[in-house]
C-alpha cells in the first residue's frame, strides 16, 4: 500500500495496511481517471510482452478498489463547452490474478490445464497486514 501521495508527493496522513488474499495482484492507474466505478469489475489488467511490444496478455481481472480520495469536476476548456470529472486515488486496484485460476477455469469446460512452469508465490500467499481491520 502507498505511503506517499502520488497526487502531491506528501506523506499520507492515514496510510492503509491492507491485506490482499492469495491470487491477487495490485496495480495503480496513474491516469486522470484512476478510480473505477460500479460496473467496472471484471475489466482486464493488460500487460505488454517485453519481447513483442505489439502483444498483450491479461494479467488480472478487476476485483475491487478501496475507493477514491479526490474528485474534481470542472471545465476542460476556456470556453466552458466541455466538462470533465477527474478522480484520483492513493489506493491500488486489486485484480484476481488470472494465471492462478487457469486450472479451475479449464475444469469448468471439461478441459485440462497443464502448467509450463511452477505456480507463482502470489497464487498461494497473500500480501499485506491481515489484522488491518482489527487495529
Amino acid at each position: 500500500d502507498p505511503q506517499i501521495s502520488v497526487i502531491d508527493g506528501k506523506r499520507l496522513q492515514f496510510p492503509s495496511n491492507s491485506s490482499y488474499p492469495a491470487g491477487t495482484v495490485c496495480a495503480k492507474d496513474f491516469t486522470r481517471q484512476s478510480c473505477f466505478s460500479t460496473g467496472d469489475s471484471g475489466s482486464p489488467l493488460m500487460v505488454q510482452y517485453d519481447a513483442e511490444p505489439d502483444r498483450y496478455h491479461i494479467e488480472g481481472i478487476l476485483s475491487f478498489v478501496k475507493g477514491c480520495d479526490r474528485f474534481e469536476f470542472g471545465a476542460s476548456n476556456e470556453a466552458k463547452t466541455s466538462w470533465q470529472l477527474t478522480q484520483e486515488s492513493e489506493n491500488p486496484a486489486a485484480y484476481t490474478k488470472l494465471s492462478c485460476f487457469l486450472p479451475w477455469i479449464a475444469s469448468q469446460y471439461n478441459m485440462k490445464y497443464e502448467y509450463t512452469g511452477s505456480l507463482e508465490q502470489a497464487c498461494y500467499t497473500g500480501a499485506g497486514d491481515p489484522l488491518d481491520g482489527e487495529k
